[in-house]
């Protein structure tokens, strides 16, 4: 009955509405539930752990328990971590879209003070009969006439396109210098000193813009360490209690 009522808690945060104790209450009653099946549940085996379905049983049990006491810790620990590393939280799945924008908003940037930039390499294909037919038609109306580049934006335009491009534009950080907060600063610290003073501001947003990427990319690992727990004590959960209810039936049959 324990392990039914700690199963419970699921259908009590899917049924907000159920008017039986607050959700505080529930949970809990699911820690101290959870935490004392152990011994209660070690006691009625007397210690031994039986058969097959038994030991499954337990395994489970330990299993669960186990992951269930990491999940606490992480629910206590992290959210506090996350406020002091990430200063403006974003929403979770919204991330992707905010790091499009960061990256649209570098390329505006340097296209701001050193013109016009190709796009990245990449295999061309050999043009449709479609594709060729529309550019040999002559344009609607005239092109803006591009920036011309800044006296002294070479370096800048290097660092971007050897760098932040790429940075940017990873769907998760690794080993890039710009993912590490001390080698990044030191990068455009040195960056600084290559550019002319007129420049310094659009270098600024730039190191803006890297910090706010590798903020999201905190934020992404300290959700998964947050959530990722569950998804061992959920599915195991529902396992054991299927597997609790089997050992029940066959213990009134036999």
């Amino acid at each position: 009955m324990m392990i039914l009522f700690c199963g419970l808690l699921g259908v009590r945060k899917r049924v907000p509405t159920w008017r039986l104790g607050n959700a505080s209450s529930w949970m809990r009653a699911h820690i101290w539930l959870g935490l004392m099946s152990v011994p209660m549940i070690l006691f009625h085996g007397g210690f031994a752990m039986g058969g097959t379905l038994t030991q499954v049983l337990m395994w489970l049990l330990f299993i669960v328990v186990a992951s269930g006491v990491h999940g606490l810790a992480v629910q206590q620990f992290f959210p506090r971590l996350l406020t002091n590393q990430v200063e403006t939280e974003t929403i979770y799945e919204q991330i992707p879209h905010v790091i499009e924008q960061l990256a649209d908003e570098a390329l505006q940037v340097i296209e701001s003070v050193c013109g016009p930039l190709a796009p990245p390499s990449e295999p061309v294909a050999p043009p449709s009969p479609e594709d060729a037919a529309a550019a040999s038609r002559p344009p609607a109306r005239p092109k803006a006439k591009p920036a011309a580049p800044k006296e002294g934006s070479g370096p800048l335009r290097e660092f971007y396109e050897k760098r932040i491009r790429d940075f940017l534009a990873a769907p998760r950080l690794s080993t890039e210098d710009l993912a590490v907060p001390a080698r990044s600063k030191a990068l455009f610290a040195h960056l600084r000193k290559l550019i002319p003073p007129e420049l310094q501001d659009a270098a600024g947003r730039l190191e803006e813009i890297c910090t706010e990427r590798y903020a999201l990319e905190t934020q992404v690992r300290l959700h998964h360490w947050l959530h990722g727990w569950l998804f061992v004590h959920a599915p195991l959960s529902a396992a054991l209690i299927l597997l609790t209810v089997v050992h029940a039936l066959m213990s009134f049959k036999y």
